[in-house]
């Protein structure tokens, strides 16, 4: 087994899991969910009044990650901007969670009465994390694939392209 980094490992099932990564992605999870459901409550506070700059923020953030896959695939685009959306924010508030001492932090204010936890860092400094991300996107883009062209899907990748044949003349 190759060690990349060291973690502190959690045991379930015969299956070692690094607590850590773990930690720190259930606690982005969190700030994920509290921003989405602040965002929704203060949009259904506001609708009816004129706009805020923070509406207004949010719905060109929204626009833009709407316009972004129908840019490169067209109309059928439209139906992916949840998945790429998800994990562009995931992955966004990930990265600036590594910004954040979190750990010297919880020593300061919290380390008295909670004790001590596994060193936190952001999760997509762990390569199984990453891995993991990299392993849905690529199963989702074969099964959207496949849910899209049915069996012509595999046909492209045995029909040889024009392209293909005039690098290797």
């Amino acid at each position: 087994m190759i060690e990349i980094g060291h973690h502190r490992l959690w045991h379930f099932m015969g299956l070692a899991f690094h607590a850590d990564t773990i930690i720190s992605m259930f606690i982005v999870s969190g700030i994920i969910i509290f921003l989405a459901v602040f965002i929704r409550i203060f949009l259904m506070l506001h609708s009816k009044k004129k706009l805020t700059y923070l509406q207004t923020a949010v719905e060109m953030i929204l626009e833009a990650l709407k316009g972004l896959p129908a840019s490169v695939m067209g109309k059928s685009g439209e139906k992916y901007v949840p998945l790429i959306s998800t994990l562009f924010v995931f992955i966004l508030i990930s990265n600036w969670f590594a910004l954040v001492p979190v750990n010297a932090v919880y020593a300061l204010f919290f380390d008295k009465w909670l004790g001590r936890i596994p060193e936190i860092t952001a999760p997509t400094t762990d390569l199984n994390f990453t891995a993991g991300l990299a392993l849905i996107v690529f199963f989702s883009t074969h099964f959207f694939g496949i849910i899209e062209k049915k069996g012509a899907y595999f046909s492209r990748f045995f029909i040889p392209r024009f392209t293909a044949i005039f690098i290797f003349v």
